[in-house]
């Protein structure tokens, strides 16, 4: 068929690319031919695992992308000790985590996730208390994509997780806080979204002590700048969580001054 043809060929290819200069491409076809035909993809993935791995780590954002999804396919196609493979994979993930090599650290949040997805039984509470920490350290890093991928993973842990996630809850939202108030571009309605999340999860579980100054001051220093105004709905959205479930909390009037009138900011006042 057209698909183990393209799979052979591209077997062939990935044996005589000593260089790597076509490993995108072959990627590529693994990924699709893996959507059909994964056990045969994993009769080829298995020989490079450590190739793919490298472009799961790579500074390319194209690269890193394609070679995640097919580390998935060979992660839900092995045939024998899965699991076992499995935890050896959130091992090495979180000794990347570990070392300074934050450009790789996308790619192994991404990693995670499929890990956490496909094997959750692995995520015993010793191994999430430790990739809670890293992850909380991981967070400082001035890059909002990466920071999207970290609380995209922090807001689904503080849910199904929660007494691992609790302890460290202030530190995940003041962090995030501070990112924003840093600066995060086109990201921000993304970001702040993962804020409203929390918020819910923390309410819903009963956290005392949530630092929702903190988020009314994000409010009320990002909501007059220029480059956020056609996000104010979703910077107010923010606010307008914050009323409903905190019913003590108050915005100075100053928040309302300089910020450009939404359905959402209609609704704070």
């Amino acid at each position: 068929s057209f698909l183990r043809e393209s799979l052979n060929t591209a077997s062939t290819f990935l044996k005589k690319d000593k260089s790597g200069l076509y490993f995108f491409n072959e990627l590529t076809i693994l990924r699709e031919v893996g959507r059909f035909l994964p056990t045969d993809v994993f009769g080829v993935t298995c020989r490079i695992t450590v190739e793919i791995w490298a472009a799961c780590c790579s500074s390319d954002k194209d690269l890193r992308a394609v070679a995640v999804k097919v580390y998935s396919i060979h992660l839900q196609n092995q045939p024998i000790n899965a699991q076992e493979f499995a935890k050896s994979s959130l091992h090495d993930c979180m000794e990347t985590l570990k070392s300074n090599k934050s450009e790789a650290y996308e790619g192994i949040i991404l990693i995670c996730m499929q890990l956490y997805r496909l094997f959750p039984r692995i995520f015993d509470d010793a191994k999430t208390a430790q990739l809670r920490d890293q992850l909380l350290h991981a967070s400082s890093i001035s890059n909002p994509i990466l920071l999207n991928l970290i609380y995209q993973l922090v807001v689904t842990f503080c849910k199904e997780k929660p007494s691992i996630f609790k302890p460290k809850a202030n530190e995940f939202l003041m962090i995030l806080v501070s990112q924003l108030m840093k600066g995060v571009g086109a990201t921000l309605p993304q970001l702040l979204s993962k804020i409203v999340n929390m918020l819910y999860i923390f309410n819903q579980l009963n956290y005392e002590g949530i630092m929702i100054q903190g988020v009314i001051d994000l409010v009320s220093f990002i909501s007059p700048m220029k480059q956020y105004k056609k996000f104010s709905n979703d910077i107010f959205g923010v606010l307008l969580t914050v009323f409903k479930l905190y019913q003590n909390a108050n915005a100075p009037p100053s928040v309302f001054l300089k910020a450009v009138p939404c359905d959402n900011y209609l609704q704070v006042i």
